[in-house]
């Protein structure tokens, strides 16, 4: 009798343990179906294939999508080992007491979009799909580079990190390494250095997405198109978050910088914060959801800043070797604008202030652009040494500045004042005319 309930014993293990693998690959491909919808639901992602092999111990997946109307697409390739315990490496999790739903090996491969027989970037995710449906992914990108035309080219050194999901609040979470990257486009560059990036996004009640991130970098460099000014900057951080309360959507972007090198102007240091508040969750969540390249609707744009009366808030200190350039601009719709969606109602309402103080240097720089833009569209060669705009030209410039309100002077400062206030607008102290900029 015990030998026969042993027998039995034994062969209900068997048949259980016999049965999880194939019920964790039956829960795995519930749950990549369901990945594979939510990304077709967004207007910003297109799923060309979709293909789902399920088998007892291993199953296998591949897709197919397009991002963003970019002329590529991504393709993916799936290798899905069934849980609790990963056939690959069964000791180590036997050990560990880290059972798992399973455990995912993928490799991702981006080409042209009517393009088969050229890879432009590949990587491997591993992802471990945990008893509770979170996630972890382990990210690989290889060095590697695209041209994608004679012009414009792309280069990236080794990318990295780790992505944790939770279905359960919809939350992604990660840190994503960068070694280096560089664009160029025809004479000109952008070159970034090492770099991290930090995030946590999740849905706000509207689905838009909401969270936050913090990138640094350890230095960007490069020319400028049609430009003889190269840049450096150093030591970088930026960190952006997105909130929302009572049907509100609040952003902010910060900034700080420990030294940069532009043309003629050297900063020691420098910081920068953007505020935009009091947005309607409603009209935004519709212009997100829009199609890419599809016309604005005006009136969700318009909807979207007067319902809950949106303010503009942005400041920008830097110490530069001749003196601070300090720089500030506010920007709101009063009452007044009773949430209405008439472009001529919005302007009426709008109150705000722009104010710039520079040091001289600055006001050149400003001034050799301009002339050396006026030259390029007129197309007169600007004289002087390599292509910048003489030293009297740019004196002339600034003085017409000055001589036109448009700068006033103290010393070697210059200030720039606006105000706008119920549809008037003051430049300097002085009312200011729109059409003066038609004449």
């Amino acid at each position: 009798m015990k030998r026969v309930l042993l027998v039995t014993l034994i062969a209900a293990v068997t048949v259980v343990l016999g049965a999880v693998p194939y019920w964790f690959g039956v829960e795995a491909e519930r749950i990549y179906r369901h990945q594979i919808s939510s990304l077709g639901a967004s207007s910003k992602v297109t799923v060309l294939e979709n293909r789902f092999e399920r088998g007892w111990l291993r199953s296998y997946a591949e897709s197919k999508i397009a991002v963003g109307g970019l002329p590529m697409v991504v393709l993916a390739e799936h290798t899905i080992e069934h849980g609790p315990i990963p056939v690959s490496a069964p000791v180590k999790h036997i050990i560990s007491l880290r059972p798992m739903q399973a455990l995912i090996r993928s490799r991702m491969v981006v080409q042209r979009m009517q393009t088969t027989d050229e890879n432009l970037a590949m990587g491997t995710l591993l992802t471990r799909v945990n008893i509770d449906g979170t996630t972890r992914t382990q990210v690989n990108v290889p060095a590697g580079s695209v041209q994608f035309d004679p012009l414009h080219a792309l280069s990236w050194q080794q990318v990295s990190g780790d992505v944790d999901f939770d279905p359960a609040k919809g939350a992604w979470q990660g840190a994503i390494n960068l070694a280096g990257a560089e664009w160029r486009e025809g004479a000109a560059s952008i070159r970034i250095g090492t770099s991290g990036l930090n995030f946590l996004t999740y849905p706000g009640s509207g689905g838009l997405a909401l969270g936050s991130s913090t990138l640094a970098t350890e230095s960007l460099e490069g020319q400028l198109p049609q430009s003889h000014a190269r840049f450096v900057v150093r030591d970088v951080a930026m960190d952006s978050t997105a909130s929302e309360q009572d049907h509100k959507v609040r952003y902010t972007l910060g900034g700080t910088m420990g030294s940069a090198d532009f043309a003629d102007l050297k900063i020691d240091n420098g910081d920068w914060k953007v505020v935009i508040e009091d947005l309607d969750l409603e009209a935004l969540g519709k212009l997100n959801d829009m199609e890419v390249g599809g016309a604005i609707p005006l009136n969700d744009l318009m909807t979207m800043v007067s319902r809950h009366q949106a303010r503009f808030e942005s400041s920008l200190s830097l110490a530069t070797h001749s003196g601070p350039f300090t720089a500030s601009a506010k920007m709101r719709l009063s009452d007044s604008s009773n949430g209405s969606t008439n472009p001529l109602v919005l302007l009426s309402a709008l109150v705000g202030s722009l104010d710039l103080d520079m040091p001289h240097t600055v006001v050149e720089i400003i001034a050799r652009s301009v002339l050396h833009a006026d030259f390029a569209q007129s197309g007169q060669p600007s004289a002087g040494n390599q292509g910048y705009a003489p030293e009297e030209a740019v004196s002339g410039k600034i003085q017409s500045w000055v001589n036109g309100n448009i700068l006033t002077r103290q010393g070697d400062r210059y200030r720039f004042q606006a105000t706008i206030n119920n549809g008037a607008i003051q430049l300097n102290g002085k009312p200011f005319n729109l059409m003066s900029l038609l004449r």
